[in-house]
């Protein structure tokens, strides 16, 4: 028996396998990241605000305040990540003294536990 498909069915089913392998492709890279873009070689300290906004974009958070007389300035980016199968949120912190990078956290959230 043989299956009598005309060209616009063809042309629909070519577009339909596309669209999904195109947004697998793009879903993937996003869900299996495991390592933060915040990297320290890729960052050095004494840089200005305006070279980590350039850099990363516009923060989650920011935070500004006084301390000692100094303007101290945090900038708060988040990241979802995997590692040994399960979720995490990552928020990195960059700390600025009177406008200088002085130095970098990392802390990270268990999100979810996908072994269970």
């Amino acid at each position: 028996m043989k299956a009598n498909f005309t060209v616009s069915t063809i042309r629909r089913m070519k577009m339909l396998a596309l669209t999904a392998l195109f947004f697998l492709m793009l879903s993937g890279c996003s869900i299996f990241r495991s390592s933060s873009r915040f990297r320290n070689e890729d960052i050095k300290l004494g840089v200005s605000k305006a070279f980590i906004l350039e850099k990363y974009g516009k923060p989650f958070k920011e935070e500004l305040y006084m301390e000692d007389g100094d303007t101290i300035e945090v900038l708060c980016y988040k990241e979802g990540l995997y590692a040994s199968l399960n979720e995490h949120m990552v928020s990195t912190f960059f700390v600025f003294r009177n406008g200088k990078l002085e130095r970098k956290e990392q802390t990270d959230e268990l999100v979810k536990r996908n072994n269970e």
